[in-house]
Formats: structure tokens, sequence, C-alpha cells
């Protein structure tokens, strides 16, 4: 029973669930950045401030194709099932047979406004594939491709850059999981800094403000000083800061194990 288990789940891609709780986190993080943006242009506009238009239409153009991509989208499918049998592959209760796979086809657009996960599966219908997909790699062996052989899929994901990577909106191929996982963690401790490190400023500022405790303002000026030596560095390391760009901005992880291998 445990072996049937095991096989089943082996051969079974699915989402994992920090992918999920990422794309909520982008989605309610991204929606309440887009709201205040709305909300203070709206003010500016209504005081008269003409310029404050272009900021308001920009708002209105790129925030809602950001936040469909990068958040409602995944969360869409974040139930979507692949299993991989031996005629073929099973979506949504359909099966999709070997037979009838006729080829790798995409990238049929990259932009602002383009799909991000621009490739289908060509069974004499498309079928979408989903990049992001933990295993899509695996589902394209299945069906006899091996993706380095797509010289526009190696394109696509050799020159795709950023927290994408890291954060679940691409999902690198088995070869180059190991070095990705790395750089999963290295990430995940540095945003940990970046969220913790202004946690005692805004505490001392709140002492300080509500008159709670005398010592408010002491630790207003230590969180200020933990800020500039722990938020300050840290975003240099991973975002740029007056300077070249980060790691996090330029990371691909396929490059990246190359120039470790």
């Amino acid at each position: 029973m445990e072996v049937e288990h095991a096989l089943k789940a082996m051969l079974t891609l699915r989402y994992h669930p920090w992918q999920t709780r990422a794309a909520l986190l982008r989605l309610l993080l991204g929606g309440g950045a887009a709201l205040l943006a709305l909300w203070a242009s709206w003010t500016l506009v209504r005081e008269g401030e003409g310029w404050a238009w272009l900021l308001l239409l920009g708002v209105l153009a790129f925030a809602p194709p950001y936040l469909h991509r990068t958040g409602l989208a995944p969360l869409l499918r974040r139930g979507l099932e692949v299993v991989l049998e031996p005629e073929g592959a099973r979506m949504g209760g359909r099966l999709y047979p070997k037979a009838a796979f006729r080829a790798l086809r995409g990238p049929s657009g990259r932009g602002p406004f383009g799909p991000l996960h621009p490739f289908h599966l060509d069974f004499g219908e498309k079928v979408p594939l989903p990049l992001d997909l933990p295993g899509w790699d695996r589902w394209l062996a299945h069906l006899g491709l091996d993706w380095t052989e797509h010289p526009g899929l190696v394109n696509y994901l050799s020159r795709a850059r950023g927290m994408g990577w890291l954060n679940g909106l691409l999902y690198p191929p088995e070869e180059v999981q190991e070095a990705w996982a790395r750089a999963r963690g290295r990430y995940r401790r540095e945003m940990g800094r970046l969220w913790l490190s202004p946690l005692p400023l805004g505490l001392g500022v709140l002492l300080e403000v509500l008159g709670l405790s005398p010592w408010g303002g002491y630790l207003a000026l230590f969180g200020l000083a933990f800020f500039l030596l722990v938020f300050l560095p840290t975003w240099h390391s991973a975002f740029g800061l007056g300077g070249p760009s980060g790691w996090v901005p330029r990371y691909n992880p396929l490059l990246a194990a190359r120039e470790e291998g």
C-alpha cells in the first residue's frame, strides 16, 4: 500500500502550498499598494494637481494585469493536478494521450500585457504548459520531449530573471533544483530580515507617541540604528542600493547552476 501511494504521489504533479501562500500575499500586498496609490493620486487630482492624472492612469493601466498575472491567476490554478499515466497525461479528469501529442509551441508573446507562461502543448488543441507547476519538465519528458532540446523554451528560461524564480512564479527544472533551493533559502532569510528590521523602530515610536513607556524614545533610537545596520545592507545585497542591482533581480537558476558547476 505504501509503495502504491508513493508511486501515485511521484506521478502526480501539483502546486506546493507555499506557492499558493506567496500568490495570496502578492495579491493582498499588491492590491493594498494599488488602492493606496489610487487614493493618493485621486486626492491630488481633486486638489487641482494636473500631473496626478498620469499617476492615476498609470496605476489603472498596470496594476490590474500585474495583480492578475502574479496573484489571481496562480490562485485560480492552485488546484491543478497533472497525473502522468502510461498512456499520457490526465488533467482535470481528461486524458491527453501521448499519441496525440504534436509539439511544444510558443512563446506567443511576452511583455507587460503578454502571458507569463506563453508555451502550450499541441494535442490538436492547445493545452497550457504552466512553467510554475513543479515537474513541468517531467511532464514534457513523459511526452518524449527533453526541454533542453527546445530552443525557444531554453531561450525563454535563460532570459528570465528575478523574484519570479524565487517566489514561485517560475519553477526550475529538476537538474537545477538543488542550487535553486539554496538560493531560495538565502532569499527567505534576507526577506525575513527586511520584514523584521523595522519592528523595534516602529515599536519605539509607538510607545513614545502613546506615552506608554519612558523607554520608548531609547527604543526608537536603538530601532533606528538597528534598521540602518540591518535593513539597508540587506536591501543593498538583495535588490541594490545606489549602485548595481542586487542578486535577486539578476537571479536565474540555470545560469547560477552553470556558474557553480
